[in-house]
């Protein structure tokens, strides 16, 4: 025998012991099913995927991703814009505090001007009239009524201009002390 012929018959029997030693095939399921007393359960069909309607993308009229955007301010549009408040204004004691710190305590009615009791939150008060500055946003007082007064406040906008917007500070009830009692009002029956 010569040497290639007797590599194929060697190889000839180990081949055929392994495919008849491979593992038989699972069951089917209708036998499986049938041998445990089970109906054959039922295989869902699928639903149809409808496609989803074309979207035609136009870039004609947007703005470049890439550029920064153009503000309002920039077109030329000066509406509500104010000029900038005197940065060289020396600046009052209420001007240190912010709008939520503070608080309206009185209205005091002289002869002509009416001037306003302003509390900061060192427990000091402070008269204040029209045209004085109340809080960190440049808020100059506009009225002085028996409810409030109401401010005009100058804002920057973050390109360069102010804004300026109006505010009302409300006439607060005190809250009692310790020595103070709460007094409710009574309704005559």
């Amino acid at each position: 025998m010569s040497r290639p012929a007797w590599r194929g018959t060697l190889w000839a029997p180990l081949t055929a012991i392994t495919i008849g030693c491979s593992p038989a095939p699972p069951p089917e399921s209708k036998t499986a099913a049938w041998a445990s007393g089970r109906p054959a359960a039922s295989v869902p069909t699928h639903q149809t995927v409808r496609p989803a309607p074309p979207f035609r993308y136009e870039s004609a009229g947007l703005r470049d991703p890439f550029q920064a955007p153009v503000s309002e301010w920039e077109r030329g549009d000066d509406r509500g814009r104010s000029p900038a408040p005197d940065l060289q204004r020396r600046r009052t004691v209420l001007e240190g505090f912010s709008m939520q710190e503070l608080r309206m305590v009185g209205v005091l009615a002289g002869s002509g001007a009416r001037s306003a009791l302003v509390g900061d939150p060192d427990g000091m008060v402070h008269a204040v009239r029209v045209g004085d500055y109340v809080g960190r946003d440049f808020g100059r007082v506009e009225a002085i009524g028996d409810a409030g007064l109401v401010l005009i406040e100058a804002i920057a906008d973050g390109s360069g201009g102010w804004v300026t917007r109006q505010r009302a500070m409300h006439l607060s009830r005190p809250a009692p002390g310790p020595s103070q009692p709460v007094v409710e009002p009574r309704g005559d029956a």
